[in-house]
């Protein structure tokens, strides 16, 4: 064997050495989600740690049933397990699908919870998917929103001060067309790494994908 030759192996078998090195090294959690969506301006329901390792975001729409039932099924689990240990921060984009005529109010109504802090916004994220059957469709809905908002205990009056002004207008018009910037297809979609999951993941999808990351595109 010559010089030569030998000093290639060496160099094939140092990089194989370093190749698994790397690969039995990598974090199982990549930082961040490399799918930008701008949050600035939109209507954004955030829970968990700013400075969790990962962020996730979801698609949702008040009125989309799918949504609801992704809520109040899947979601428990995934606050167990990943946004309360820290190792996700949940960022949900709210938005109106056309035909949801009354999304588009129901996404004001969470924009004026956001105002009055995050216990505010968490009943009445809670409140609005859990009375979509009684609001959606009907032209009751605003005082569904009302008694959502009073059961949840939100100052009423700033609610209605909120709510009469169309404060939020312009953001709820933004969330929805941040969404078919990035493309989102439908309701609910987690936006993990740069792809979209129709229909959500459960909790153990998601540690399935954040243990064994798919390729980017």
């Amino acid at each position: 064997m010559t010089t030569r030759s030998s000093f290639a192996i060496l160099l094939g078998l140092t990089a194989l050495g370093a190749a698994m090195l790397w690969f039995l090294t990598r974090p199982s959690e990549p930082a961040r989600a490399s799918l930008a969506i701008d949050s600035a301006g939109a209507v954004v329901y955030s829970l968990g740690a700013a400075d969790a390792p990962l962020e996730v975001w979801v698609g949702s729409d008040y009125q989309c049933p799918d949504c609801r039932r992704y809520e109040e099924a899947e979601f428990p689990a995934i606050a167990e397990r990943f946004i309360e240990t820290g190792r996700v921060r949940w960022r949900v984009l709210l938005f109106g699908l056309p035909g949801h005529a009354e999304a588009v109010p129901a996404t004001h109504g969470m924009a004026c919870a956001l105002d009055q802090g995050s216990v505010a916004a968490a009943a009445m994220h809670r409140g609005l998917f859990a009375t979509q059957p009684e609001w959606s469709k009907s032209p009751e809905h605003l005082a569904v929103f009302r008694k959502v908002a009073a059961d949840g205990g939100l100052d009423l009056a700033s609610y209605d001060t909120c709510m009469a002004s169309n404060r939020h207008a312009a953001a709820v018009s933004h969330s929805w067309r941040e969404a078919q910037r990035v493309g989102i297809p439908g309701t609910p979609t987690v936006v993990l790494f740069d792809r979209f999951y129709v229909g959500g993941l459960s909790a153990n999808q998601l540690e399935r994908l954040l243990t064994r990351p798919p390729e980017s595109h």
